[in-house]
Parts: C-alpha cells; sequence; structure tokens
C-alpha cells in the first residue's frame, strides 16, 4: 500500500473514534440535561410528555400540558452539538454553537405587547448586551421584569421573544452557561417576568 491509501485508513479510523467517543460524550451529556431539567420542571407545572429527538439522545424534548399560571402549555427542547461528527462539529464550534436550551411556551391570554432581546455579539460601550426591541401596548412593567431576566442570565440568553401568535414566548439559551445553577431558578425567574 501506499502512503495516500495509509492516509486514508487513518482518517477513516481517527473518525471511526471520534464519532464513537462524541457519542459517548454526548449521550452522558443528555443524560444530566434531562435530569437537571426534570429537577426544576415542577416550577411550571406536572411534566406530561418526555422523549428523545434524535436517535443518538442528542436532542429531547420534555412538555408541561397543563402549566401553572401565567403557563397553558410549556414544551423545553434541548439539543446538544453534533460531537459524533467531528466536521461538522468542528464548523460550528467555531461559529460559536454550543448546548442549547430552547423554551416554547403558550400563555393563558395572548400578551398586549411583543418583546424580542437578542443577545449582541459584543456589548456596547454602555455595557448593553442585548438589543431590545417592541411593538403592540407599552409596558415599561414588563420591559422592567425582561431587562431583570436578561440580567440573571446575560450569559445564557441568546434571544428571547414574546409575541401575539401561538407560541407566545420563545426562548433559546445556551445550556452550558445554565448547568451551573438550578433549573428551578430558571423558571421561576421566567414565570415572574410573564406575571
Amino acid at each position: 500500500m501506499d502512503l495516500g491509501q495509509w492516509l486514508v485508513i487513518g482518517l477513516c479510523v481517527l473518525l471511526l473514534i471520534w464519532y464513537i467517543a462524541g457519542a459517548l460524550i454526548n449521550y452522558r451529556r443528555a443524560a444530566a440535561a434531562l435530569a437537571w431539567l426534570k429537577a426544576g420542571l415542577d416550577e411550571l407545572g406536572g411534566l406530561s410528555g418526555m422523549g428523545w429527538l434524535t436517535a443518538l439522545h442528542s436532542a429531547g424534548r420534555l412538555a408541561i400540558r397543563e402549566a401553572r399560571p401565567p403557563f397553558r402549555t410549556v414544551e423545553v427542547l434541548f439539543a446538544l452539538e453534533a460531537r459524533e461528527n467531528l466536521p461538522v462539529w468542528a464548523f460550528r464550534h467555531l461559529l460559536g454553537r454550543r448546548d442549547e436550551l430552547y423554551v416554547r411556551a403558550d400563555l393563558r391570554s395572548a400578551p398586549d405587547a411583543e418583546l424580542e432581546a437578542a443577545r449582541r455579539p459584543r456589548p456596547t460601550n454602555s455595557g448593553e448586551r442585548f438589543d431590545i426591541t417592541r411593538s403592540g401596548k407599552k409596558s415599561e412593567a414588563l420591559l422592567s421584569r425582561l431587562k431583570e431576566f436578561l440580567g440573571k442570565y446575560p450569559n445564557a440568553v441568546l434571544k428571547v421573544s414574546l409575541q401575539r401568535k401561538s407560541p407566545h414566548v420563545l426562548i433559546r439559551l445556551n445550556l452550558d452557561d445554565l448547568r451551573a445553577g438550578e433549573a428551578r431558578a430558571l423558571f421561576a425567574a421566567l414565570r415572574v417576568w410573564l406575571e
């Protein structure tokens, strides 16, 4: 065999070892994320459904159908980095994508105001980390509570949206920055913002 064939064989072995190691890491991280979420979800209501969204357990979904006020329903989804696929993982990692948590919720009644907050790539000179836009009925109290929520999770929150149409609440968070705290505290802060 020539050098090119050995390089191809070596690359295949590397990718196979990476695949196995990445799948094992994601399996453990998914189990930890699931346990972390389940420990705090009772703050929002009783868990009514749970399932894996991928065969390798790198994404999962938890649902609450009869949630506590101000929510009617809540879905929490987590998606882990594609650690088992070296080229995809490297590309997405370089773009800054990490393990993420998504919260989708419907409120008991549609909000009068619409708000959206998106994290800036870099804070402004005044220290602002989020661009906030709003429309509809202006509610300074709602905006103030949103800023308080963002202040509690400045590194974790990537995007927050409150809208009149269903789902009323959409939140995208960096899961790694959340796991240092308790899920219960996150969901309690979310309820306080929307009450």
